[in-house]
C-alpha cells in the first residue's frame, strides 16, 4: 500500500524526458566525473578511460533527451501536465 503522503524521489508533475535529462546529467558529473579523477590520480588508464566512457554516455544521453524535451517544449506539448504515475507520465 502506498503512502500518499510520502514524497516520489522522481517528480510526478514532469515528463520523463526531464527526468532523463537531468539524472543522467548529474550521473555524469557526480560518478563518472570522480572516476575519471580517480583514474588519473592513480595514473590507470583503463580506470580513466571508464569513466570517460560513462561521462560520455550521461551527457550523450543527457542531450538527446534534452532535444527532446525542448521540442516537445515547442510544440507545447507539456502544457497542462498533471501529477501522474511514471508508467502513465509523458515523454
Amino acid at each position: 500500500m502506498k503512502d500518499s503522503n510520502k514524497e516520489s524521489f522522481i517528480p510526478l508533475n514532469k515528463p520523463k524526458s526531464w527526468v532523463i535529462s537531468v539524472i543522467s546529467a548529474l550521473a555524469g558529473l557526480l560518478i563518472a566525473g570522480p572516476i575519471i579523477f580517480l583514474g588519473a590520480y592513480l595514473d590507470i588508464a583503463l580506470i580513466k578511460g571508464i569513466g570517460i566512457t560513462l561521462f560520455f554516455v550521461c551527457c550523450s544521453t543527457g542531450a538527446v533527451t534534452a532535444i527532446y524535451l525542448t521540442i516537445g517544449m515547442i510544440k507545447g506539448k507539456y502544457r497542462n501536465m498533471k501529477d501522474r504515475e511514471w508508467r502513465k507520465q509523458l515523454w
